[in-house]
């Protein structure tokens, strides 16, 4: 006994571009919105730990050189 359902057609020509140019729009959209995403923030860091970001504006290592006369 024969079915009297339709063997699968291949996809035409048009039908494959169409479907290519779907995808690639898909991924277009998915590295935008991925290079769209701010950087990591750093971590806060601790309150306990106090750092100091300035520079010294004085120096408290002077160089002598001693030479005995």
């Amino acid at each position: 006994m024969q079915s009297n359902t339709p063997a699968p057609q291949e996809p035409t020509l048009a039908q494959k571009q169409a479907q290519l140019a779907e995808n690639l729009a898909k991924i277009d959209r998915a590295q935008a919105r991925h290079h769209a995403k701010p950087p990591p923030r750093p971590a806060r860091p601790s309150p306990w730990r106090t750092t100091s970001l300035k520079s010294p504006t004085t120096s408290c290592v002077s160089a002598s050189v001693f030479s005995p006369s």
